[in-house]
């Protein structure tokens, strides 16, 4: 009897060890996946602005210090306009800021990209 006991721990034991040979959710560890906003859209009056903070994150939604870049979406730069925000400094630096200006009346986008993703959108929504 204790004999069977032992083959089944070991048994149980190498099928445990097989099961966690690779690890599913490792592969893109470190590696930027996508680029995520903060707001899905932006409502604001002519003049007001608002701060939209973007970030890199790789498949575990981990967020990682990869540059990012904001524009206004193409025809956009009259409604609004967009510029980082230097007095925004993160511990640790895995996001950036930028303000987003409204100039006129209309509908637009602010683009937060980063190299070789994606970019992420905020829709900007100007009322008089």
């Amino acid at each position: 009897m204790n004999v069977r006991i032992s083959r089944l721990i070991v048994i149980a034991a190498l099928v445990g060890a097989a099961a966690c040979k690779s690890n599913p959710l490792a592969d893109g560890a470190g590696a930027p996946a996508q680029v995520l906003v903060n707001y899905d859209t932006l409502a604001l009056s002519v003049g007001g602005n608002a701060k939209v903070q973007a970030m890199v994150v790789d498949s575990r939604l981990t967020p990682l210090p990869v540059s990012i870049t904001f524009s206004v979406c193409s025809g956009g730069g009259a409604i609004a306009s967009v510029a980082v925000d230097g007095s925004y400094h993160p511990i640790p630096a895995t996001s950036s800021q930028a303000i987003v200006t409204a100039a006129d009346t209309g509908s637009t986008c602010v683009q937060a990209a980063s190299s070789g993703l994606k970019p992420a959108s905020v829709a900007v929504v100007v009322s008089p």
